[in-house]
């Protein structure tokens, strides 16, 4: 959908036939890239304290 178009936030539930649980190729491919996803979430900017700084 088109962001022009929309009227708002509403939540979207996708049905994949393919998934992780039941995909031998897409749950080997999720447990190669685990620990590169990790090593980059664990380096993320933590915003919590401007957040807190704004709001008061």
């Amino acid at each position: 959908m088109d962001a022009s178009a929309s009227s708002g936030f509403e939540r979207y539930e996708h049905a994949y036939p393919h998934t992780v649980e039941n995909s031998p190729d897409l749950a080997r491919f999720a447990a190669h890239h685990r620990p590169f996803y990790e090593r980059l979430y664990a380096q993320r900017l933590d915003v919590t304290s401007w957040e807190q700084a704004e709001s008061s």
